[in-house]
């Protein structure tokens, strides 16, 4: 008698099979690195309509910022207007992978640029973000760059 023959084996194999893809898929699944784009989001989320009013208020800033690059440095280009005593932290997001993400003191020179090497950024898309404050306000920039 030929094992295929009979309709329950073909039954049994199916759900062997299922079954095995199944849990290979568990495997799989679990065994994935999950990156969050912030480790406490739940707690940014009710305060982000304070973001919000921030970022609207920031919208001039936002028009004059730019990034540029030379050979060597990725140049953060800052409007005129900004107050030179204007204190901030600078993020560096790289999308790709978030063990590359950095933070950087916001100093700006004569010409309202700051300089970063381009040697410390990784190959990809990156993201910017920059929470700045003089005595009067905060400001909030952000932009994406690619570095290439």
């Amino acid at each position: 008698m030929n094992i295929l023959k009979n309709w329950g084996w073909r039954i049994a194999i199916l759900y062997i099979a299922f079954a095995l893809v199944t849990i290979g898929m568990v495997i799989y699944a679990t065994t994935r690195k999950i990156d969050v784009v912030e480790k406490n989001y739940y707690d940014k989320e009710l305060k982000y309509q304070d973001q919000i009013d921030i970022i609207n208020k920031s919208k001039f800033l936002q028009a004059e910022f730019s990034i540029s690059k030379n050979q060597h440095d990725l140049i953060l280009n800052f409007p005129k207007n900004l107050n030179k005593s204007s204190k901030g932290k600078i993020l560096f997001y790289c999308v790709s992978d978030d063990r590359r993400d950095f933070r950087s003191e916001l100093i700006l020179d004569s010409s309202f640029k700051q300089f970063f090497d381009l040697k410390s950024f990784a190959k990809g898309m990156w993201k910017v973000k920059i929470d700045l404050s003089d005595s009067a306000s905060r400001y909030y920039l952000e932009t994406d760059f690619n570095t290439n």
